[in-house]
């Protein structure tokens, strides 16, 4: 366990010790150097009231006091930029938590960006969930969902939010789920889980209609003078052996509800019993795996 702003490592900070002492030494001899250049011009300003000295040689003792004005101030930046670097050569805790790794051992060589420490904030838990691109729009802040252990224990928890980008090559986006505190929930694990969202009406496909190549899906389409066209539709959600129908079929056509993998395009088919469109394209609550 660890508390915010506890230290975890320090770098070697002796060289930046250094430079900081430096960077006083300078300053306060720039400090002298301008109190010097200050007494000077206001001196110069008494005499220049008298007409003891020239507008010129006013106008020379002003810029002599501004330019030791203007080193000052950039010595004192210098000092404030070695106090910053020293005050971050500690790597603290962000908040409370667990530490959970170390990517570093005393004496390492650490670049820009490395990540250094892996802790668990608050010792929360939270599921990040692998979600489909077509069900995304699904999926809302604050949604109740729940994910299931490997020995049947369940657990409820509610979006926090939605990766506001999705994987290209996999079509996924993350959702991030805050999961309550359990000593059963480890950081790491694989889970499965769900999300509870509002019952609806689809249009559904019993699997033995949906076949899948080349990471697609398609159906066999009887068109209405009984030949046969191969469609690609998008599938959402699977339930209880039907899958989800998102885009590419129409609620009135029909299509091949088994054995569609022996029929090709163009190939007529002859229907000899009356089928039930409903039982073809049913329409199903479902909720997202």
């Amino acid at each position: 366990k660890v508390k915010k702003g506890q230290v975890f490592a320090s770098y070697n900070s002796q060289a930046i010790e250094i430079e900081l002492n430096g960077s006083k030494a300078i300053v306060e001899e720039l400090r002298i150097a301008h109190d010097e250049a200050r007494i000077n011009f206001e001196r110069a300003q008494n005499l220049h009231n008298v007409s003891s000295i020239s507008e010129q040689e006013l106008q020379r003792f002003e810029v002599s006091e501004l330019r030791a004005a203007a080193q000052l101030k950039s010595a004192r930046a210098q000092v404030n930029k070695f106090k910053l670097m020293l005050e971050q050569a500690n790597v603290l805790a962000p908040d409370d938590g667990t530490l959970l790794s170390k990517f570093v051992e005393v004496g390492s060589v650490t670049q820009v960006g490395q990540e250094l420490f892996r802790m668990q904030r608050q010792s929360r838990v939270e599921w990040l969930a692998e979600v489909d691109v077509n069900n995304l729009n699904m999926i809302r802040q604050k949604q109740v969902a729940s994910i299931t252990l490997q020995d049947g224990l369940v657990f409820n928890g509610k979006v926090r939010k939605i990766a506001p980008e999705v994987s290209r090559r996999a079509q996924y986006g993350l959702v991030y789920v805050d999961l309550p505190n359990s000593k059963l929930l480890l950081p790491g694990m694989f889970v499965s889980g769900e999300f509870e969202i509002d019952e609806r009406e689809v249009l559904a496909l019993p699997r033995s209609a949906t076949q899948f190549k080349n990471g697609f899906s398609y159906v066999k389409v009887i068109e209405k003078d009984s030949s046969i066209t191969e469609r690609k539709i998008i599938v959402g959600e699977y339930f209880e052996n039907f899958y989800e129908v998102i885009s590419g079929l129409q609620v009135d056509e029909v299509v091949v509800k088994s054995g569609a993998e022996l029929l090709g395009n163009g190939d007529y088919v002859t229907v000899v019993n009356s089928i039930d469109l409903e039982s073809n394209l049913g329409v199903h609550g479902s909720r997202l795996q």
